[in-house]
């Protein structure tokens, strides 16, 4: 019985034979001493070279989580799975999310959006408990000043 590994990528190769999601091809693979080799395209001419690739370039080297994300969602909501009477505009809406991804530009203009929003949160957050204290310190002043004084 393949390692569940190797089965996900001779599903993915399978149904993806002109590779067009640019997942890793698996050419073959093997057990040696309990440990599994798996035989596959050639990304650069070592791993040294590999690396300083992904350093220097401004794309995401590990793209995997999110196609087998994709590829689970889109088992869900393909039209031909599911039998929900939206199941093709949401397959729709999946495949477009999953493009938007992958090109840099729109990804860049997400990935701003969203270090945007979070940006407007925590000034927010901070303007509030900024408002807070300074709320507290005005109530502590005034409770100083009505504070009667004692006669002795």
């Amino acid at each position: 019985m393949p390692d569940p590994k190797i089965k996900l990528l001779k599903f993915v190769n399978k149904y993806d034979p002109a590779d067009e999601r640019h997942i890793l091809h698996l050419y073959d693979y093997f057990y040696h001493q309990e440990h599994l080799f798996i035989v596959t395209e050639l990304l650069r001419a070592n791993l040294h070279a590999f690396k300083k690739y992904n350093r220097e370039s401004d794309a995401e080297p590990y793209l995997t989580l999110q196609r087998l994300q994709y590829w689970k969602l889109s088992l869900i909501v393909h039209p031909h799975k599911s039998s929900h009477p939206q199941a093709q505009q949401a397959f729709v809406k999946l495949d477009k999310a999953f493009k938007n991804l992958q090109d840099p530009d729109k990804r860049k203009a997400l990935d701003d959006r969203i270090k945007l929003k979070e940006e407007q949160d925590a000034f927010k957050a901070n303007l509030k408990a900024m408002c807070e204290a300074a709320q507290w310190t005005r109530l502590q002043e005034m409770d100083a000043k009505a504070a009667p004084k004692r006669e002795e």
